[in-house]
């Protein structure tokens, strides 16, 4: 029973690989390919910007810290 599941989940994803690659070669397949790569650069550059605030605000917040709190995170 799984060997046949795993033949029709094969065969599937085989015909709807195929569909999306000759969709993908149409000019509204090449734009909506170059507005999700777009879309993709700006939500990594937002990420990463992101990242670096949270980062320096928990720099800024742990030189704010009691002398007792450094000693204790020096452990």
């Amino acid at each position: 029973m799984s060997h046949s599941k795993f033949t029709l989940g094969l065969g599937l994803g085989t015909l709807i690989g195929g569909a999306l690659v000759c969709w993908s070669r149409t000019p509204s397949g090449r734009k909506m390919k170059d507005e999700l790569c777009c879309a993709m650069h700006k939500l990594s550059a937002g990420a990463h910007e992101m990242l670096h605030q949270v980062k320096d605000e928990a720099k800024t917040k742990e030189n704010n810290l009691p002398e007792e709190w450094h000693n204790m995170l020096k452990r």
